[in-house]
């Protein structure tokens, strides 16, 4: 485990104090426990070799101020978006070409594994992500 993360479990004994989902992750582990990790720009680049990308899920919030530099595509899973606040357009890509999906404050929308998708930003706001990690790819615009 890495020194910078916090493993937790609720109703366990060692609870981890209170903290911000924003540049966290959380690590939903399969089979019910879950950790907190620290995030960071080369988190993405490294989770393949991390333990916590080849199982469960990935949640983390974060402040959209701009759009994504990147398609990113999950093939392990699909993935839970839930605008917290401002207006959102995410993009997908499949067979039929791009469409577009408004996404605004208290929507969720689930992005189907192994769809190349991104977001758009319509109105800066907070957005959560529960991805699955294990295979994620990213590639530019």
């Amino acid at each position: 485990m890495n020194p910078t993360d916090t493993a937790f479990r609720l109703g366990h004994s060692q609870q981890s104090p209170p903290f911000s989902l924003l540049g966290t992750y959380v690590h939903l582990k399969d089979g019910g426990a879950a950790a907190s990790l620290a995030g960071g720009p080369e988190f993405w680049s490294a989770i393949e070799k991390r333990p916590e990308g080849q199982t469960g899920r990935l949640v983390l919030t974060t402040r959209m101020e701009k759009d994504m530099p990147q398609w990113e595509m999950h093939p392990a899973g699909d993935e839970l978006l839930v605008a917290l606040s401002g207006a959102f357009e995410v993009v997908l890509q499949d067979g039929a070409g791009d469409r577009s999906i408004e996404l605004s404050q208290g929507q969720a929308f689930l992005v189907p594994f192994g769809t190349w998708h991104r977001i758009r930003v319509k109105n800066p706001g907070e957005i959560l992500f529960m991805t699955p990690g294990k295979g994620s790819q990213h590639r530019q615009l």
